[in-house]
This record gives structure tokens, sequence and C-alpha cells, in this order.
């Protein structure tokens, strides 16, 4: 990277990484608005109003659709990957940190870009569980740049070393393009990613960009399964990098400083008259993320309705399960 590259780059990071900030003032109630959910939860509930046999009927349902899954997984004749799918940025190992190539990227060779799609896949996922949705937004949005990055260490590795090299490719597509919309789509353990891409990103010099956030079954507040593992003792089995299950744990402080951080940008984002928007997915079936809450992070100025609630659908399964919603929604 040259360095007038890199320091078009800084301009468009926050100097202060503001997750790391472990302190946070109260949410006001001055702030709420009547048709935003109210702020003093971290969380947003949602009650579930499914009888006995509903809720039999989705367990079913997502057993079923999981192992459709599994089956379409091991299926040798599942459509060739395009070669802009062959292509997707893999992270580089250098000066001990990850990055993408930037020089590689799309926009530095000249090409037009109407727009950037960001899809970032989940722990130990990989680019094509975005298959359908690049093949839509390529087909709706040619002029689009659709990158589907592989994830440093394929998310095994604390935020901050999955999320870096994202927050620079992101920051370099803002210098360059600066009044071109950003759209981050983010599952699971990516949707962390994302959160650490809204929270550094500096709001002085993105402000002609507009962002739109989608997560789905984004792993924000942590997740109960860890807490299960270490009862019983069987968290030292996993493979899961042991600063990685620190962070992940449900209620860490790392979790409660990240969404702390994600509310208090939104305030900023709002000051600075940046154009913002998040929709927010979990399914009520998910075998490795609950309770759905964690999901669910109140966000001041978040609308209600953009917390959506599924049913029926497997963690793996909701991508696909909730995509024609996506579509919609960008």
């Amino acid at each position: 990277m040259t360095s007038a590259s890199s320091a078009a780059v800084s301009e468009a990071r926050a100097d202060i990484p503001p997750y790391h900030l472990t302190e946070r003032k109260q949410e006001s109630k001055a702030l709420e608005d009547i048709a935003t959910v109210p702020a003093e939860r971290p969380f947003y509930q949602v009650a579930d109003q499914r009888g006995f046999c509903e809720g039999v009927a989705d367990c079913v349902s997502a057993i079923c659709r999981q192992l459709f899954f599994c089956c379409c997984c091991c299926n040798s004749s599942a459509p060739p990957l395009t070669e802009s799918r062959e292509k997707a940025p893999f992270p580089i190992l250098g000066d001990r940190k990850y990055h993408f190539a930037l020089e590689d990227m799309p926009w530095r060779k000249g090409k037009e870009s109407s727009s950037l799609y960001l899809l970032i896949h989940g722990l130990n996922g990989k680019p094509h569980h975005w298959s359908s949705y690049q093949n839509y937004l390529e087909k709706v949005d040619p002029k689009a740049t659709v990158l589907v990055p592989h994830v440093p260490l394929k998310g095994n590795c604390p935020l901050e070393e999955s999320a870096e090299p994202f927050l620079e490719l992101v920051a370099d597509y803002i210098a360059r393009n600066p009044k071109k919309p950003v759209k981050i789509c983010s599952f699971s353990n990516g949707s962390r990613i994302s959160a650490y891409i809204e929270t550094h990103l500096n709001p002085q010099h993105v402000r002609e960009t507009s962002f739109s956030f989608v997560s789905i079954a984004g792993i924000y507040g942590g997740t109960s399964l860890i807490n299960r593992l270490q009862d019983i003792h069987l968290l030292g089995m996993t493979s899961l990098h042991p600063k990685l299950a620190e962070e992940i744990v449900s209620g860490s402080p790392h979790s409660q400083a990240l969404v702390a951080a994600l509310n208090e940008r939104q305030r900023l984002w709002q000051r600075e008259g940046v154009q913002i928007k998040h929709l927010f997915f979990a399914t009520r079936n998910d075998e490795l993320l609950y309770p759905l809450e964690t999901s669910f992070p109140t966000l001041h100025g978040v609308e209600k309705e953009s917390y959506r609630p599924q049913s029926g659908f497997t963690h793996e399964t909701l991508i696909e399960g909730v995509k024609e919603e996506v579509f919609k929604w960008l």
C-alpha cells in the first residue's frame, strides 16, 4: 500500500477503537423515540407466542431443512463457482497482521462501482455460503462491487485480528468512492466483524456515504452454549481459540462493550448526518446461538420492525431462509 493510499484509509478510520471503552454512560430516556426500541435494555426482548404444537412443528421443519442443507453440501453436482467468486479476497499475513491486497480490488483497477456489497461469513464458514446472494446481487446490480472475502483464520481468533482487514477494505473503498453506498451482510460471528467496522469508521470522513447493515444470527451478546460447555468442562476439547471463547461467552465484558459502542455510534451517526440503517434476523430454533435475543442488540434510533425473529430454521439454514426479505430491504 502506498503512503498516499495509507493516508486515505487512515482518514476513513476512527483513530480510537471505541469498542475497547468499557465504561459507558447510561442511555438517556430523553433521546428515545416512540417508534424505537427502549434503550435501557441491551437486547430487544422477543415474546414467543407460539403454542406447543406450533413449536414442535417448527422444530421438525428446522431439522428437515438442516438435513436438506447437509445433503446439498455433499452434492457434487452443485453449480460451479463463478469467476468472481473464485477470486474472493483472501487475507494475507504480513507484519504480524492480516490484510487484503487492496491493490487488487476492482475499484483500484479503474472498474466503475455503483456500490459495495460486502458479505461476511461466520465462524469456520466459507464464501460460498453466500452464493445465492452474490448471484442475485450481481444480476440485479451489475455495476456494483460484490465481495465475499475469506475471514482470517476462518474467524477462529480474537475479533480485532479477523476484523481489521475488513475495516481497511471498507475504508479504502469509501476513500475512493465517497458517495457510493456501502451495504454489509453478515452471518453469525461475521456480524461482530460488521460491528467492528461500524464502530471504527471515522464519521467525519464518511458523511457522504450511506450504510446498510444486515445481520443474520449475529452473535453480539455471546451464546449460552459456551457457558454450558464451560460448566461441563468440555470447552477445552473444542477447537475454539481461547480469546474468541472469552469474547463470545454469554454476557462477556467484551460483548457488552461492543453493544455499548454500537449504541454510542448510532448517536454519532445521527449528529454527523450519516445515512445508516440496520436489519437483524435470528431464529428460535438456533442450536448454536441462544437465547435468540443475543442477536438483537438494542440500538438508538433502530425501529422495532428492524428486528425480525424467525422460526423453523437452524443456525446454518437461516441465511437462505431470509434472503428474499434481505433482497427486498436492500
